[in-house]
């Protein structure tokens, strides 16, 4: 939507606020940019320690190498992090 309201107020040339009020969005969604705190930057280095060390390791068995070492972690966000980094 947000691309939307940008191109709508470049090709109309009419202001942001009147193309969000038109449409029915607060104008506040239209800035907003979503942060994610690094909560997992601990995981993701043990993670990628272990991966360099034990390459043929697939992200199964490094999520049991990392629950021993007392990581909180489901082995499907290991998998979601193995592919993202």
């Amino acid at each position: 939507m947000r691309e939307g309201v940008e191109r709508a107020a470049r090709t109309l040339e009419i202001p942001e606020r009147r193309v969000c009020r038109a449409v029915g969005q607060a104008r506040s969604t239209q800035r907003y940019k979503a942060t994610k705190p690094d909560t997992d930057r601990p995981l993701v280095e043990a993670m990628l320690a272990l991966a360099r060390e034990l390459p043929r390791y697939g992200y199964r068995r490094i999520h049991s190498m990392l629950k021993e070492d007392g990581f909180r972690v489901g082995r499907d966000q290991v998998h979601r992090l193995c592919r993202l980094h």
